[in-house]
């Protein structure tokens, strides 16, 4: 639906929103995180439930390798859509992953599961929104040994 709708008359809002509200919610422990990892010359994947045309401009703010996301004609980037997408790119066994951050276990949860259970050493956090902490999402997280990050 949000490529039915868009048209190039709407770049200047996303790049505006970007700009005047997306940029204040950045964590900075999780970019500065980021950015290590960056310098170590490790390959920054953002694999986002979002349209692309709307996450792509966080190419102007991060180092990021490449952009996995709802695109045309592609199986939709949600919870399991998300690790059928990264199989895409890096095969159902999830080589060559060193880790992941995810925000929302609804959204996030199987892919960690199965990076965690077929790579237990992977590096797998959490980021705590402020919302985003239930009984089940606990259970979870400490189960499959995954940090999260305040």
């Amino acid at each position: 639906m949000p490529y039915d709708i868009y048209d190039k008359y709407q770049d200047k809002y996303i790049e505006e929103y970007w700009n005047l509200t997306i940029k204040k919610y950045f964590r900075i422990n999780v970019v500065s995180f980021l950015n290590e990892y960056v310098e170590k010359g490790y390959k920054i994947w953002i694999v986002s439930a979002s349209p692309l045309i709307y996450v792509k401009p966080i190419l102007e703010f991060m180092k990021i390798d490449k952009i996995i996301s709802i695109e045309p004609n592609k199986i939709i980037n949600y919870a399991i859509g998300k690790v059928y997408r990264v199989e895409e790119f890096v095969g159902e066994n999830l080589d060559n992953i060193y880790g992941y951050i995810g925000d929302s276990f609804n959204n996030d949860g199987q892919l960690m599961m199965k990076l965690k259970n077929l790579h237990p050493k992977t590096l797998v956090k959490y980021v705590y929104t402020g919302h985003n902490l239930d009984k089940n999402t606990l259970i979870f997280l400490k189960k499959f040994n995954i940090e999260i990050i305040y």
